[in-house]
């Protein structure tokens, strides 16, 4: 065999392997061999989950990455009623926008995302009282 079948050779088993390993979701860069792990939601709480009109609602997901990756934090309020004050990291501050007469709920979902492709969701219910108390 000659050297140039050789190191033709040698170039088709190192593309091929590369080839399996991207389709193996490994990190070529690094070459670690361990597939990235997506984030977990842990908790997600509303306080208060029931609250008047006018007033405010703090939504907090509680995640973590078992790879250690920074987190970043998506909001759907699911409802044209909701009107999103602030959002900070894993916390959204939601109040109304609108004049209600009866109770209204709906779910707030989050999104959790790692920045690799890993994701976790999760939502949690919230109502709104009309103002006063009605």
């Amino acid at each position: 065999m000659t050297n140039r079948h050789a190191l033709a050779r040698l170039a088709t088993l190192i593309i091929v392997s590369a080839a399996l390993c991207v389709a193996c979701d490994v990190d070529l860069l690094l070459f670690t061999g361990a597939a990235n792990q997506p984030p977990v939601i842990s908790a997600i709480d509303a306080e208060p989950d029931t609250f008047y009109a006018e007033h405010v609602t703090r939504i907090t997901v509680t995640a973590s990455d078992p790879d250690g990756d920074n987190l970043t934090y998506e909001w759907d309020p699911n409802a044209s009623w909701l009107l999103p004050m602030s959002s900070a990291g894993n916390s959204i501050d939601l109040t109304n926008c609108c004049h209600i007469d009866a109770m209204q709920t709906t779910f707030v979902h989050s999104i959790v995302s790692d920045g690799r492709g890993g994701q976790d969701r999760d939502s949690i219910q919230i109502w709104v009282l009309p103002a006063g108390g009605r």
